[in-house]
Parts: C-alpha cells; sequence; structure tokens
C-alpha cells in the first residue's frame, strides 16, 4: 500500500497569500450592502401662560355681639349665605362675603384650587384674643374646586369657611390671614 501525502513545500508561501487572496475576494462579492431606513420623530413642547391669582374679595363674616356659649357659623363657598350652625351669639349684619380669586393663565387648561391649611387663628387689633376659622371649603359656583380656565383664560374660585366665637368673646376687630395655591394640572 502506497501513501500518498501532500508535499507542504509543493504549495509553498507565495501560493498561500494567493489563495488567500482570492478566498478573501470572493468572500467580499458575497457580501450585499446593508439597507438602510431613515424614520422621523417630532420634538413638541407645551409652553403655558404664566398662572397669576388675584384677590377678588376676603372671607367676611361681619358683626356679632358674643353669646354666653360658643358659637359657629359658616359661609358656603357656593352660595356665600352665612348659617348659624349652634350657640347664642348674635349675627348683627354688616358686610358678609366669601372670599374670591381669579386665576388667569392659557386658555382651556385645568387650574385647580388647594387651600394650604384647614385651620388658622384670627386675633384681635390690639389684643391677643383670638378666634378660630376653620374647615375651609373651596369651590366654584358648582361647588367644584378643580376647573379648566375658560376662553378667555380665567377662572373664579371662591373659598367659605367656619368661624367659632367664644363664650363672652372680647369685643373688637379680629383679622387673619389664610392661603390658598392653584396650580395647572
Amino acid at each position: 500500500m502506497k501513501h500518498v501525502g501532500i508535499n507542504r513545500q509543493a504549495i509553498g508561501p507565495a501560493k498561500t497569500g494567493a489563495v488567500a487572496a482570492l478566498a478573501a475576494w470572493l468572500c467580499l462579492l458575497s457580501v450585499q450592502p446593508a439597507k438602510a431606513q431613515t424614520a422621523s420623530g417630532q420634538a413638541n413642547v407645551d409652553v403655558r401662560q404664566p398662572l397669576t391669582v388675584v384677590k377678588n374679595s376676603d372671607l367676611d363674616f361681619g358683626a356679632f355681639v358674643a353669646g354666653t356659649t360658643n358659637s359657629e357659623f359658616r359661609i358656603d363657598a357656593v352660595t356665600g349665605v352665612m348659617a348659624q350652625l349652634n350657640g347664642n351669639a348674635i349675627a348683627m349684619g354688616g358686610t358678609t362675603s366669601r372670599a374670591s380669586f381669579t386665576a388667569t393663565g392659557t386658555p382651556f387648561q385645568q387650574a385647580n384650587i388647594r387651600r394650604s391649611q384647614n385651620s388658622i387663628d384670627i386675633v384681635r387689633d390690639g389684643g391677643s384674643e383670638t378666634m378660630r376659622v376653620n374647615d375651609f371649603w373651596l369651590g366654584n359656583r358648582a361647588g367644584l374646586r378643580d376647573q379648566v380656565l375658560d376662553a378667555s383664560g380665567q377662572a373664579t374660585y371662591f373659598v367659605g369657611g367656619k368661624l367659632r366665637i367664644g363664650a363672652n368673646q372680647a369685643a373688637g376687630i379680629y383679622r387673619g390671614t389664610f392661603n390658598v395655591t392653584i396650580e395647572y394640572q
């Protein structure tokens, strides 16, 4: 039996390089160029007019004569009507009003009112006596706290609350401040 082998010396280094170059060239012929696709995207931004808030009126409970028991009065945010809830203090009239605020901003954007606190103490001018105003009630004419600004970019919000007059409360004018926030949603 004869053994047949490949003589490595018969191919030689020059021929090996030529074979490799030919093989690489044949590979390049079979490579197809990549097919690129293009897509477009958009950049969007919604720039809104800054929201401004103006106070139209204060929350004013009017004038009272203190009773001999604790008394409570409420001003309705929707109707502006004041009602006595309990006690024997006497409402003496004067100007009563719910607080009113107008927000102005970008038309047809939702703007919601929120209270910063639910209770404040009002203090007698020239003294240290206090009364409590609490249960702030927020809304518009329909009782809604959350509104969409109208075509002119405005909405009006109302604030009512409850006044607690102590038994034999000291006479005088009582004042205090509460905060509301109106913000875009």
